[in-house]
């Protein structure tokens, strides 16, 4: 003891001590050194003090603190993303649109060589504009169209895509729980969801393994999320997809939400697919929890939150298109800051019979509008915009004409939404803006104004 004391002859710090039960506890001990003035005899003074509630408290300090910096950088992350995508959306729309008329005109023409190569820029566009829909799922809270759906029919038919879609040397097996409880979500998320792990799950086994999907219910949950390292407790419909593939690292594992991280190759993978998935199960108020260690595979758990009533299967499949409504000769006001794409609208609603006008600044449309208010038969606008928002513009300018019918357009907005707009019953697209339903819309809107 004297070789540890200071030169006051004192010590202090922490030590473990053992309890009657065997358990040890941390206790906190000072100790202070007495001397008798009148024979010279020193003592020694030790204070013991159990510290366990307070070293349990500082690590759910630590606990807490990890989780806000986790939840502040997903957060952050997601705004990136949304900010990206909504100039990636506005050039998209630009590609899409000046790709598919001069498709069109090469095919009316003949030219089947240069229609081909058209073709390609389309498919491509086609591509990325997925690839945005990923980033935009990620970075906001986007639920689709929910509905209450019964989860096995559309496993069962999700599995069937996958033995077609994946080589045959891996093995697909499947144990499907029945008469589940319903759950709230878009059938084509679920998709997305089985599709995107189906993908990495082959990679993981190089092409070559088994690949197990499980559905049913998980009762008593008590974990954490590995994205935000909250507790996950309670009853869940369960859906789980494990792989034989070469399993995930503890320090990998701590990433491969994030978007954009890839352990793949490059042009191998984009790094948005778990992200996506992460997206989809946190918006719907579910988790996804991660079992998984080099050389055993990985299981992915996707815990959905049960509806109490049950509900019959949901048909998933698409509408086909409507055809596409030719215009009457009316002149539309487009306004839109991305100037190369105003340009294209003007183009597109020419093509199909109307006239257009379009303007990059919101000010000036409103002048312009001010001017002649009669001039112009429905008002199709850009939602984020410097200076004054498209929502802003539909006001100002309905102040001066209630009934003129509008469109409002986004590549990202974290403002409005489609229920927001529907609510003001303004039809509401997101970029890159299908034109087959624009138009349809436009025709829609202007004869409900006649």
């Amino acid at each position: 003891i004297k070789q540890g004391l200071d030169e006051n002859g004192c010590w202090e710090g922490e030590v473990y001590n053992k309890r009657s039960d065997g358990e040890y506890y941390p206790e906190h001990l000072s100790i202070n050194t007495v001397t008798d003035a009148g024979n010279g005899v020193s003592h020694y003074i030790a204070l013991f003090s159990d510290i366990s509630e307070i070293k349990q408290a500082e690590e759910s300090k630590k606990r807490l603190e990890r989780d806000l910096q986790q939840a502040q950088k997903m957060e952050s992350l997601g705004q990136l993303t949304g900010g990206i995508a909504h100039d990636f959306n506005n050039l998209l729309a630009i590609i899409n649109g000046y790709s598919t008329l001069t498709l069109e005109q090469c095919t009316e023409q003949g030219d089947e060589r240069l229609a081909g190569y058209m073709r390609h820029v389309t498919n491509a566009s086609d591509r990325a504009t997925r690839l945005v829909a990923q980033m935009l799922a990620f970075s906001r809270s986007d639920k689709g169209d929910d509905m209450p759906i019964d989860l096995a029919p559309l496993v069962k038919e999700d599995i069937k895509l996958l033995r077609a879609s994946l080589p045959s040397t891996i093995e697909i097996k499947s144990e499907l729980a029945s008469e589940l409880p319903s759950v709230s979500m878009d059938p084509t998320q679920l998709h997305q969801i089985l599709m995107n792990l189906a993908v990495n799950a082959r990679d993981a086994m190089q092409g070559a393994g088994s690949l197990t999907i499980r559905l049913g219910c998980a009762r008593g949950v008590d974990s954490r999320s590995p994205v935000t390292h909250k507790p996950v407790r309670g009853d869940w419909i369960e859906l789980a997809v494990s792989d034989s593939g070469s399993g995930i690292d503890a320090e990998t594992a701590q990433k491969i939400f994030q978007p954009f991280f890839t352990t793949k190759a490059p042009g191998k993978g984009t790094g948005m697919g778990l992200s996506v998935i992460y997206g989809i199960m946190e918006n719907h108020g579910g988790h996804i929890l991660l079992d998984s260690e080099p050389g055993k595979g990985s299981t992915f758990r996707m815990l959905f939150a049960p509806l109490q009533q049950q509900a019959g299967v949901t048909d998933a499949s698409e509408q086909e298109k409507d055809a596409v409504i030719q215009g009457d000769g009316s002149e539309i006001l487009v306004v839109d800051d991305e100037l190369s794409l105003g340009i294209f609208m003007e183009e597109l609603l020419k093509a199909y019979g109307y006239r257009a006008t379009s303007m990059a600044d919101s000010s000036e449309a409103l002048a312009l509008f001010q001017k002649d208010p009669s001039r112009f038969a429905m008002l199709i606008t850009d939602q984020t915009m410097p200076g004054m928002t498209g929502m802003e513009l539909i006001r100002r300018l309905r102040e001066v004409r209630p009934e003129l019918p509008v469109i409002l357009c986004t590549g990202y907005s974290d403002k409005v939404d489609a229920q927001g707009a529907a609510d003001l019953d303004i039809p509401f697209f997101e970029k890159p803006v299908d034109d087959e339903k624009l138009l349809n819309t436009i025709a829609e809107k202007l004869h409900q104004a006649e």
